[in-house]
C-alpha cells in the first residue's frame, strides 16, 4: 500500500502508512435501478435530503407523485470507461449516439487519469459503482459511490473545466453525496474513510485533477446529512412538512 503521508522533507523523509481499509458491505446494481422513482420513494438520497433541507413541502409532493423531481444523471460514457473498462464502455456507446468525436474525447480522458500521478492510485484494489444503503434515524437512504477503495470513497467528475469543481456551487452536492456513503459505512462501525474527488475534462486539455477532503470538511456534510435524516423522521411522524417561509422574514439591518 502507498503511504498516506509523509514526515519531513528529501532524504529524511519517513512514509507514513495507514491501516488496510476493509472494503464495506455495498450492492451492485444497474443506474436505472438506482434511480428509478420507486427506489427513491423508498430509499433517500443526499440530493433528496438536500431538496427537504430546503423545502419539506416539495420533498412531501415529489413522494406522493404530485410534483416532478429531476432524474440524476447516469455515469457518462467516459466514466464507465475508466472505471469499468472497455468491455462496459463499448456495451454503452453502442446504442449511444455519441460521434467518433466525443467517443476519441473519452479515450483522452482514460489516459489522462491514467497518467495522473495521483489519481490512478485511488482506484485501485476496489470497486467500482456501488450502491450503499442503511437506515439512519429510522429513515432509509442510499448513494451511488462512483469507487470504493483502501484509499477511501472517490467521486469521478467528468466536466468541461476543472476550475468549475473548486466553485462550491459546484462541488458542495458531491461532497453531500460522499458525506452521505461515508455516514451510511460507519454504521457498520468502520472508520472514517477518506474522501476524495478526481475530475477529468471532456473537452480542451483534457486535465485530470485530484482532491482531498480534509476530514473535519467532510464530517460538517456528515452532520447535515443526519440532521436531514432526523427531520425527514419526525415530519413523517407529525404529518408536518412546512414551506419554511411560514415566518415574516426581515431584510436589512436594525431601523
Amino acid at each position: 500500500m502507498d503511504p498516506i503521508a509523509k514526515i519531513g522533507c528529501g532524504p529524511y523523509a519517513k512514509p507514513i502508512y495507514g491501516q488496510p481499509i476493509k472494503l464495506p458491505r455495498a450492492s451492485r446494481m444497474s443506474y436505472a435501478e438506482y434511480a428509478s422513482h420507486e427506489s427513491r420513494r423508498e430509499w433517500q438520497t443526499a440530493d433528496q435530503l438536500a431538496l427537504f433541507s430546503r423545502n419539506p413541502r416539495l420533498w412531501q409532493q415529489v413522494q406522493v407523485g404530485i410534483s416532478d423531481e429531476p432524474r440524476p444523471c447516469a455515469p457518462s460514457p467516459a466514466a464507465t470507461l475508466i472505471l469499468e473498462g472497455r468491455a462496459e464502455f463499448e456495451n454503452i456507446v453502442s446504442t449511444s449516439r455519441h460521434g467518433r468525436e466525443y467517443l476519441a474525447c473519452c479515450e483522452m480522458c482514460r489516459v489522462a487519469v491514467e497518467e495522473h500521478e495521483h489519481a490512478m492510485p485511488l482506484l485501485q484494489d476496489g470497486r467500482p459503482n456501488l450502491v450503499v444503503r442503511r437506515t439512519i434515524r429510522g429513515v432509509k437512504c442510499q448513494g451511488w459511490a462512483d469507487y470504493i477503495g483502501p484509499r477511501g470513497i472517490v467521486a469521478l467528475e467528468v466536466v468541461d473545466c476543472l476550475s468549475l469543481l473548486e466553485e462550491p456551487a459546484a462541488h458542495a452536492p458531491i461532497l453531500a453525496r460522499l458525506a452521505l456513503i461515508r455516514l451510511m459505512l460507519r454504521i457498520d462501525g468502520g472508520e472514517r474513510l477518506p474522501a476524495r474527488i478526481i475530475g477529468v475534462e471532456i473537452d480542451g486539455a483534457h486535465r485530470c485533477g485530484v482532491w482531498h477532503v480534509t476530514n473535519n470538511h467532510i464530517d460538517r456534510f456528515e452532520q447535515r446529512a443526519f440532521d436531514s435524516a432526523e427531520m425527514v423522521r419526525q415530519s413523517k411522524m407529525d404529518g408536518h412538512f412546512p414551506t419554511l417561509y411560514e415566518r415574516v422574514r426581515t431584510i436589512g439591518g436594525a431601523a
